[in-house]
């Protein structure tokens, strides 16, 4: 079972109407309205900094993170991503890290032009 455990899991996101959805595998889903986004960046060698609470495994880390450069955050990744998509939501930061670059481009293209933000950063 352990082994189990620590191999699978998943990183999914939904683009609906009015709102981005990410769920995961082992951990809480959480959504954010895209007309409460303050802004979305794409970030490469994000320094995910230290757990506070959540889930790790040989595949995924989920829950809730500290690090100098985003402060309390919530992160949903694939430990082998290279490249997240950091998304400010009033005193909310959520950063999604997709299995590969082109997944976390395709969002963040797909993100920004839902939203119309001109503060959206690359």
């Amino acid at each position: 079972g352990v082994g189990i455990l620590m191999f699978t899991g998943n990183v999914e996101y939904s683009l609906g109407e009015d709102a981005l959805t990410v769920e995961a595998t082992y951990y809480e889903s959480s959504t954010v309205k895209y007309a409460d986004i303050d802004s979305v960046e794409l970030c490469e060698d994000l320094d995910i900094g230290v757990r506070q609470m959540g889930f790790g495994s040989a595949r995924l880390s989920l829950g809730i993170f500290k690090s100098d450069d985003l402060g309390t955050y919530t992160l949903y990744s694939y430990n082998n991503a290279d490249t997240h998509v950091v998304i400010k939501s009033g005193e909310r930061t959520l950063a999604i890290g997709l299995e590969n670059e082109d997944e976390a481009r395709l969002l963040y293209n797909m993100l920004t032009k839902k939203i119309g933000d001109p503060h959206a950063g690359n």
